[in-house]
């Protein structure tokens, strides 16, 4: 996938349209606080995880490795990009347990739902149908 490809996906994905410009696993994306997110310090902490449990049910838990918890810098452009998405959403600093990305019914995002409802329609939105789901 080329960069004009990756914006228009990650345009066509709404609210979690960020998501693509982190290079992480979706279910550390999904179970990323608004508190792991330092915008002042440009960097992002991968703390906790959401994996597919017993029947599909989504659990939080902490990545499997001492090396899947780390702390990554994040260029000024993204760190700027996620500072509007928190805005939008009215968040800040304080909301340190909120969910960075949230299902549209609030709460924190399903690997089903997601697939289904975001990234399935915004690959054909933005010319790229058929990409694997991350």
């Amino acid at each position: 996938m080329d960069a004009e490809e990756l914006a228009k996906l990650s345009e066509a994905k709404g609210e979690c349209g960020p998501m693509g410009y982190l290079g992480m696993r979706w279910g550390e994306c999904a179970g990323l606080r608004v508190g792991r997110l330092d915008v002042l310090r440009s960097t992002l902490h991968v703390a906790e995880q959401f994996t597919r449990g017993k029947g599909g049910a989504m659990v939080l838990e902490p990545p499997k490795s001492q090396a899947g918890r780390h702390t990554m810098a994040v260029p000024a452009a993204l760190i700027a990009l996620f500072a509007d998405h928190l805005a939008r959403r009215g968040l800040t600093g304080a909301d340190a347990d909120e969910w960075v990305f949230k299902a549209p019914e609030g709460g924190h995002l399903d690997y089903a739902h997601f697939r289904r409802r975001v990234w399935i329609p915004a690959t054909k939105a933005a010319g790229v149908e058929g990409l694997e789901f991350p």
